[in-house]
């Protein structure tokens, strides 16, 4: 059985810097991979398990944790030795897990609880996720942000607690959750626990437990926008996933306003920025690539750790990396980032020869041909919920207030009509970033 894992201390490679010193605060970082996904020890890692992997784990001032995938795990197992037939049932469970993330309010709590472990008033909170790993974070950090956080010993009260949050959420009592979660903050939890850091690899929200149940009225659960999740929001999401179930859950869906990130908290700043590739090109978890190169999703990493090294933080504060994993990373990252973006495969699940085998993609087909789930379409400004017609394998909208990475551009330049996005709503004049290798 695959657990989370947690460590502080630990010794470790070469490290940016000793984080020494009372007044320095402690960083925690909390890392949540994608559905089926979990540490390979092998290139079919995620970004998620490669951002752990670099983290430095033996600064005192820094505490880790590693969650697996929905899907990896059951939530129920008592015994790692359950026999054949208690195997059975475990992948049965897992299976089923994975295609509805049954168990999304485990996850959630999990972090929650490193969190009221770990943290003293001043830390910095760092949250990474990928996926549905991803929706995980996202949703833990709003939760943090909106009722607050228990104190370490108070771990009965967290069911409670995350009920609280999720009927706000869903809206399901109106005035009545929102009093409730109000009073259940005021009485049991730590206000004003901020989130610093959050960084998602293609955020997607397909959680059964968050949707209507019923087919043709189900809908994609969409987050208040208020307040903030975090002050500094990084998102790489995929420009090429075509999937019905893997639509992305962008920040600027979160008051039906896809033209800006604007908040009312100039506090906070938000970017989305756009990869080539799909899910996995952007968040990992493909195979190597031949020549021992790069994969396409290097390129969202290397670009969440430029993002990381950009925050107006004092040095001794700034996330700590062992300096020998991360300048590794980057020297290969510079000699191979041309041939990544010229050569490397855009996997599609709804193709042939694309990544997928013949019966997953036909299993694929049969979601974007049957309208069973609604889902978010731009229309205009605004986002729409919609199942008719049917998706039929349309590529994602991108809204005007996102960003191109200029890798993109760049493979466009390359590869000329062989790589040509059909997104609908895709600007003429989507902004570049990125670095200039």
């Amino acid at each position: 059985m695959s657990t989370p894992s947690s460590s502080q201390g630990a010794t470790g490679g070469k490290r940016d810097r000793e984080g020494n010193g009372d007044k320095i605060p402690n960083r925690l970082v909390l890392c949540f991979d994608g559905t089926g996904n979990q540490f390979w020890g092998t290139p079919l890692d995620t970004n998620i398990v490669k951002l752990y992997q670099m983290c430095d784990r033996g600064s005192k001032k820094q505490y880790h944790y590693y969650q697996p995938g929905i899907g990896t795990y059951s939530v129920s197992e008592s015994s790692l030795n359950t026999g054949f037939l208690g195997s059975i049932y475990r992948g049965i469970l897992r299976l089923l897990d994975e295609g509805f993330a049954n168990t999304f309010d485990h996850h959630v709590i999990a972090g929650y609880k490193f969190l009221m472990r770990y943290y003293k008033p001043g830390d910095k909170i760092y949250i990474f996720g990928f996926s549905r790993g991803a929706f995980t974070a996202r949703f833990l950090a709003r939760m943090i942000t909106k009722i607050g956080l228990l104190s370490r010993g108070n771990e009965e009260m967290v069911p409670f607690a995350y009920r609280a949050y999720q009927d706000y959420e869903s809206q399901a009592s109106g005035d009545e959750a929102v009093e409730f979660m109000e009073t259940f903050r005021d009485t049991f939890c730590r206000q004003k626990v901020g989130i610093h850091f959050l960084g998602l690899f293609d955020c997607v929200n397909s959680v059964a437990a968050l949707e209507v149940p019923w087919p043709f009225l189900r809908k994609q659960p969409r987050l208040h926008a208020h307040p903030p999740a975090a002050t500094h929001i990084r998102h790489a999401v995929s420009i090429d996933e075509r999937r019905l179930k893997f639509k992305p859950a962008l920040f600027c869906q979160d008051d039906d306003n896809a033209t800006d990130h604007s908040n009312s908290n100039t506090q906070t700043n938000i970017r989305e920025v756009y990869f080539a590739g799909n899910h996995g090109d952007v968040g990992g978890g493909w195979a190597a690539t031949a020549d021992g190169g790069i994969q396409l999703s290097d390129i969202a990493l290397e670009w969440m750790l430029q993002e990381l090294e950009d925050l107006p933080d004092p040095q001794e504060e700034k996330l700590a990396f062992e300096s020998d994993r991360k300048k590794a990373f980057l020297e290969k990252f510079k000699q191979h980032r041309a041939t990544a973006i010229k050569d490397s495969i855009c996997h599609d699940a709804l193709a042939w020869n694309k990544g997928w085998g013949w019966p997953s993609v036909m299993g694929w087909w049969v979601f974007e041909l049957i309208p069973i789930f609604k889902r978010l379409e731009l229309e205009g400004d605004k986002w729409v919920d919609t199942y008719w017609p049917p998706n039929r394998g349309q590529p994602r909208d991108i809204p005007a207030c996102s960003e191109l990475h200029s890798s993109v551009r760049e493979r466009a330049t390359v590869l000329g009509s062989k790589y040509r996005p059909q997104n609908s709503g895709l600007p003429k004049d989507l902004t570049l970033t990125g670095s200039d290798d």
